[in-house]
């Protein structure tokens, strides 16, 4: 019998046994949760590049991307001159 067709059968009538239906629910969970992360972890560990910084985007990418950071910079800088002391 599995975990879905037991946890169906906790239901009596309209009574429902809360506390058992929610901790089953937790333990048939469990192990699909498990997995989930095992397989991720390894795929995301294969698939990494070799951390270069800017160095490994391409030569527009690293322009836009320094760009972006000047202008947040002075974005930031403007807006500490005009909220004052």
């Amino acid at each position: 019998m599995t975990v879905p067709i037991k946890l169906s059968m906790m239901v009596v009538g309209d009574q429902y046994i809360w506390g058992q239906l929610m901790a089953g629910a937790v333990l048939a969970t469990v192990p699909i949760t498990i997995l989930y992360f095992l397989a991720s972890a390894s795929s995301f560990r294969d698939s990494r590049p070799a951390r270069q910084g800017l160095a490994s985007l391409p030569l527009q990418l690293q322009i836009f991307v320094r760009r972006r950071v000047q202008v947040a910079g002075d974005e930031a800088q403007a807006r500490l001159r005009h909220a004052g002391p």
